[in-house]
């Protein structure tokens, strides 16, 4: 072993043993003041974290309310259309109306004809269009699986989609979205 290293080892072994020295010729009354001393600045510290986090959370609330003021404002300028709308537009002109609705946001209100899933698992509902065949597909992701089993047929929804064009004149809709009841209109 070094030389340097055998004096630290020993150095470091003489100053707990003079730590265990003091402690042990301390008063009982100055044990009592040093652990409630301790104790005091656990408690602070504890209080002070938790402040932290309580401050943290009033934060993220207000982030989070702030988020859906502005989404709910943006969700109010987007247009609204019926299905029916979109099923009479796309079977009178494809290509008018991809150029109206593919790609863009907007808002669709309709009742609901067929509720299912498609060949990846994720679920889709049909709205009444102009005729029996050609209704407007909302599709959704798998996250709306459970309300969506709480559709009925005959409902009239209204949920925030994105045009995808068609097949065969069938409005596709996708990445759709149930709305809360103050951002339907």
């Amino acid at each position: 072993m070094k030389p340097w290293v055998k004096w630290t080892l020993i150095g470091l072994v003489g100053m707990a043993a003079l730590g265990k020295v003091v402690e042990a010729t301390r008063s009982p009354e100055e044990k009592a003041e040093i652990e409630a001393k301790r104790s005091a600045e656990a408690a602070q510290r504890a209080a002070d974290k938790q402040a932290a986090e309580a401050a943290k959370q009033k934060e993220a609330e207000a982030k989070a309310a702030a988020e859906r003021e502005s989404f709910k404002q943006s969700v109010a300028t987007l247009p609204k259309y019926s299905a029916r709308e979109i099923a009479a537009d796309y079977e009178a002109n494809t290509v008018a109306a991809d150029q109206k609705y593919k790609g863009k946001s907007f808002k669709v209100t309709g009742k609901i004809t067929d509720i299912n899933t498609g060949v990846t698992g994720n679920p889709y509902i049909v709205l009444a269009g102009v005729n029996m065949f050609l209704g407007p597909q909302l599709h959704f992701s798998k996250d709306y699986l459970q309300a969506i089993s709480t559709a009925k047929k005959g409902m009239t929804i209204t949920v925030l989609c994105e045009g995808g064009g068609d097949v065969v004149k069938t409005p596709m809709l996708q990445d759709c979205h149930f709305l809360p009841p103050d951002m339907r209109n």
